[in-house]
């Protein structure tokens, strides 16, 4: 069932990766709270998710993800405490997500074109809840998907 909602999808172009890394910052507090690589997809991709998202209703609800980023670094921690927010804020003051979008733009610049995309379905079996545990996720489908 869900191979068909992908047929499509393999006749479009793989979307396309902004090299160059973007440093979003709070609207609060303006510190940097997300370094990411942008990302450009085909609209066929968003037509084949909620193509799989319908077939699947009956069955299961399927949490569509954008296909508008490349998260490469985030602070996001709802449950943190002040004492956690201050101390990452005296973290981030050290231009740490700074430091790191150099890093990336520097690795990214001389990486290729990916010359594949994997369609992945996953079921989150356990949500983080403490500041730092992450969320944990069973893999139940990936399709490989080729220029």
């Amino acid at each position: 069932m869900l191979d068909e909602s992908l047929i499509d999808i393999h006749k479009a172009p793989l979307p396309q990766v902004e090299k160059k890394s973007l440093l979003v910052k709070d609207e609060t507090t303006q510190q940097p709270a997300h370094l990411l690589l942008a990302v450009v997809a085909p609209d066929d991709y968003y037509v084949a998710m909620e193509n799989m998202a319908c077939k699947c209703s009956a069955i299961a609800k399927l949490r569509l993800k954008k296909i508008n980023h490349i998260s490469l670094a985030y602070w996001d921690e709802p449950q943190a405490t002040q004492d956690q927010q201050e101390d990452w804020c005296a973290v981030s003051g050290q231009r740490l997500f700074e430091s790191m979008q150099r890093d990336a733009d520097i690795y990214f610049c001389g990486a290729s074109d990916p010359t594949y995309w994997d369609v992945v379905l996953y079921r989150r079996v356990k949500k983080g809840e403490r500041v730092g545990e992450s969320h944990v996720f069973q893999e139940l489908g990936r399709w490989r998907l080729r220029n």
